[in-house]
């Protein structure tokens, strides 16, 4: 039986799956979007939009939450990730196919790079044993999920493909973000990655407050105009 998620995100995929003869039952999940057994392995699926994948890197909510309930509550988790993405073949700027064409990804004013895109799931599938698949629609994103269920109850011909090796997980790269992360993820300039530098390096907000614009420029990565941004930016009422 596939269990799936009655809400947002998921639930569109109800029909398609029962349109492809998948047994669904529609039930509330504490983690994953799709789950089912096999064989004596609980098999978990998230199911992600392009845009929303880099939203979720950006809040470090993929890592630092979602995956996080996965890693304790399944065997093994899958994310299929739905969109047609590729490189600028000029700049190698990160664009999606939307409205009938090639446009950068994600809103606002920040510059998405294939390469750093590509890096993140890199990290997750190698460090933290995520397997990624990749679809260009619906359709093909509930065919996926109905192909990976019947992947893992077929026991008698090929039993063998389930014994897997789950050795050298990074399941400690699925950790929560700290306060100090969250609010310097917020200051101008600053993403998820540089924000875990900033709280390593001043683990409380007090120290962070009081970081000058000296103390900032000697983490890599942030030059003077960068921290005197940071620096101004306790100040600011906007």
């Amino acid at each position: 039986m596939i269990l799936l998620d009655p809400r947002e995100g998921s639930k569109d995929y109800e029909a398609k799956l029962r349109a492809l003869g998948a047994p669904v039952e529609m039930t509330t999940l504490n983690s994953g979007d799709v789950a089912f057994f096999g064989s004596d392995r609980a098999v978990a699926i998230e199911l992600k939009k392009f845009d929303d994948m880099l939203s979720c890197i950006q809040t470090g909510r993929f890592s630092g939450h979602q995956l996080v309930e996965m890693v304790q509550d399944y065997d093994e988790y899958y994310v299929v990730l739905e969109g047609l993405w590729r490189p600028n073949p000029q700049d190698g700027l990160l664009e999606l196919w939307s409205r009938g064409g090639w446009q950068p990804a994600g809103r606002g004013i920040r510059k998405w790079m294939y390469r750093d895109f590509d890096a993140f799931l890199s990290t997750m599938e190698v460090k933290g044993g995520v397997r990624i698949k990749r679809t260009a629609s619906e359709d093909e994103t509930a065919r996926v999920v109905y192909g990976l269920y019947q992947w893992w109850q077929d026991f008698d011909g090929h039993r063998s493909h389930l014994a897997l090796n789950r050795a050298g997980r990074d399941v400690a790269l699925f950790s929560k973000p700290t306060f100090v992360r969250r609010v310097a993820s917020e200051l101008p300039g600053i993403g998820y990655d540089k924000a875990g530098m900033i709280a390593g390096a001043h683990p409380t907000v007090r120290q962070l407050v009081n970081a000058t614009v000296q103390d900032l420029t000697k983490l890599p990565g942030i030059g003077k105009k960068l921290a005197k941004g940071i620096v101004e930016a306790w100040d600011s009422t906007s």
